[in-house]
């Protein structure tokens, strides 16, 4: 079953990505990745300051990072993320 629209806390705002996913179809999973950026929003959730809105994928792990403070231009962001 996926899990779509649940909440994670997370330590910082800013944008975030997914850089790795169980899930993945060249691992045998399903394909329910996350492509793009997810924007922080503030909001306190597991503890911590911030909140994320991802898609959970069954039987799976996924691991994000922030790539880039939220304060940012659209344009730079563009440039500095590798996977657009």
């Amino acid at each position: 079953m996926v899990y779509y629209d649940f909440n994670i806390g997370v330590p910082e705002k800013g944008v975030y990505r997914e850089i790795f996913n169980t899930d993945k179809k060249e691992y045998g999973g399903s394909g329910q990745v996350i492509k793009g950026n997810l924007f922080s929003r503030k909001g306190w959730c597991h503890n911590q300051p911030y909140t994320l809105t991802i898609k959970v994928p069954p039987m799976a792990v996924s691991v994000f990072e922030r790539i880039i403070e939220e304060n940012k231009t659209e344009e730079k962001i563009v440039k500095e993320d590798k996977y657009i």
